[in-house]
């Protein structure tokens, strides 16, 4: 099974190739060090799972209870969620008031109150989570899987290639940073965000918590140091409106770049012009317009620092990012 996933995923590295942008590093050097990634966590015990781009944004085959599904992978989510309509599609349990006064046991401990559905059975690949707890949100939500089955099976995702590979034994990738730094590739220390939506789980049948959350990186917007958010939901990187006015550059309508919500809403940002936005000595770009977006979620933000924005799927693809949730690395090559 394990050289039948690696040829199968060789195969899509192969045909999208030709998709990759001009950068300092060749295409056959990217795929090399992909290739070195998937044969390492395969070797380690890691399951994957070869998803597909759909708007910008990495979309991976599901099922739940049986019914096959695709979501979308969010890392500025907290939780893996679903709308109200998804209850009698997936055969969910829906919580009850009586189910509220007594702890459920899940895979991965056990839920409150804010969970509001639970699956027999969700499966990912060929791994089965029995049983898997889902918030339930109103409105036409897309389905998502959030952060915390990304820090729970301690997520490696390859976002040029939408390939995510997860292990179940609550085991980190090991081996990455040296190598991936030998091909090229730097390495970027990712922050785990504070607050409300912060939690632990703990594991079943162990007194070990895990922390999940959003995952934040150090980062400059024309020599304002400061947080971004790491946002795979996002289809474009997009600047914080209290930082835009900060910068003191004159703001622009526009009506080509605009956003969509997991609810379906639309909305056509405003654009401010960067000399630079870079994480560490590397430039993610120069001379470019940034969309500004004014609803970022502050409450589970706590740093001194400005809050720069959310660096999304645009910049992510085109730096080959690698992003491993068990040892909060960002991995980044042109």
């Amino acid at each position: 099974m394990k050289r039948f996933f690696l040829f199968l995923l060789l195969l899509t590295l192969g045909c999208s190739s030709s998709k990759l942008l001009n950068g300092e590093h060749s295409e056959k050097e990217i795929l090399k060090s992909v290739s070195f990634v998937l044969e390492s966590l395969q070797n380690q015990g890691f399951s994957g799972v070869i998803g597909k781009v759909k708007k910008n944004r990495i979309f991976v085959p599901v099922k739940v209870n049986g019914v096959p599904d695709d979501f979308f992978i969010d890392t500025g989510a907290t939780y893996t969620y679903l709308n109200n309509d998804h209850i009698a599609k997936y055969h969910l349990r829906k919580i009850t008031a009586t189910d509220r006064k007594r702890k459920i046991l899940t895979w991965f401990g056990s839920i409150t109150d804010h969970k509001k559905a639970i699956a027999n059975i969700f499966q990912i690949g060929n791994y089965k989570f029995s049983p898997w707890p889902f918030i339930v949100g109103s409105g036409n939500v897309t389905p998502v899987l959030g952060t915390d089955f990304l820090h729970f099976t301690n997520a490696v995702l390859i976002c040029r290639f939408s390939t995510m590979l997860f292990n179940v034994n609550h085991q980190k990738a090991v081996g990455l940073s040296d190598s991936l730094k030998k091909f090229g590739y730097k390495e970027f220390d990712l922050y785990l965000s504070k607050g409300g939506s912060l939690g632990k789980l703990a594991f079943k049948n162990s007194d070990n918590p895990i922390d999940f959350g959003t995952f934040l990186i150090k980062a400059n917007f024309n020599g304002i140091e400061g947080m971004m958010l790491l946002d795979t939901g996002a289809h474009y990187t997009s600047i914080d409106h209290d930082l835009a006015r900060m910068t003191g550059r004159k703001i622009r309508k526009q009506n080509k770049i605009y956003f969509v919500d997991a609810a379906g809403n639309i909305e056509y940002p405003s654009v401010i012009f960067a000399d630079s936005l870079k994480v560490g000595d590397y430039y993610l770009s120069k001379k470019r317009f940034f969309p500004i977006f004014k609803d970022l979620d502050r409450e589970t933000y706590t740093y001194s620092v400005p809050y720069l924005g959310a660096i999304g799927m645009d910049y992510l693809t085109r730096n080959n990012a690698i992003i491993d949730f068990g040892n909060r690395k960002l991995y980044l090559m042109r």
